[in-house]
């Protein structure tokens, strides 16, 4: 009897030291850091697509008060040879502020609209390509007081964070810039 109890002695310490080897192997230290590490990457790519996202939104409002103003410009003047695309594209920039290079980064368009069919431009603005020497001569056509004006504005700018989640989904062009978009509508003011 008294070797029963000790040979059940010695197991019953035999399976408490087990379960302690598998905390000591297995236990709590360092869960902090496996979470950490299972957990920042994902909110590493919020913060940042958060980030990305804020910024690409400042440069389209900023975008849309520019063109804003110099569409108001535009509205008002009775000097109608001096709107050039080159014009244009500076009164832009100069309002834009917030955008580096930008009048090697933005192409505009005006387009005349007949009210008898009310017909808009099919295609949409080309961009600047910033991979290209040369840039294709863009003519601007300011129209007569009176008409209806349509203005279709692109700007590629470079994301903030380019392999970042959200900068991976904008549509982007050979250099890695991603295009920014603004049309807006207006008449011109009577001579």
């Amino acid at each position: 009897m008294a070797m029963v109890q000790q040979m059940s002695s010695k197991g019953d310490r035999g399976r408490r030291g087990l379960p302690r080897l598998l905390v000591r192997l297995l236990g709590e230290r360092g869960a902090a850091t496996i979470e950490f590490a299972i957990i920042f990457p994902v909110l590493f790519a919020v913060f940042a697509s958060t980030l990305e996202l804020g910024i690409y939104l400042t440069r389209q409002v900023m975008l849309d008060r520019a063109v804003d103003i110099t569409v108001r410009a535009i509205r008002l003047s009775s000097n109608r040879d001096a709107i050039t695309h080159d014009a244009v594209k500076r009164m832009i920039c100069d309002n834009i502020g917030i955008i580096s290079n930008c009048t090697r980064s933005v192409r505009v368009r005006l387009d005349v609209i007949d009210p008898a069919t009310w017909q808009f431009p099919q295609t949409p603005v080309s961009c600047v390509d910033r991979t290209a020497k040369i840039q294709p001569v863009v003519t601007l056509t300011p129209g007569k007081p009176g008409d209806i004006m349509l203005m279709s504005v692109c700007l590629v700018v470079d994301p903030l964070l380019p392999g970042a989640t959200l900068g991976l989904r904008l549509d982007q062009d050979a250099s890695g810039g991603v295009y920014i978009y603004s049309r807006t509508a207006f008449v011109n003011e009577p001579a």
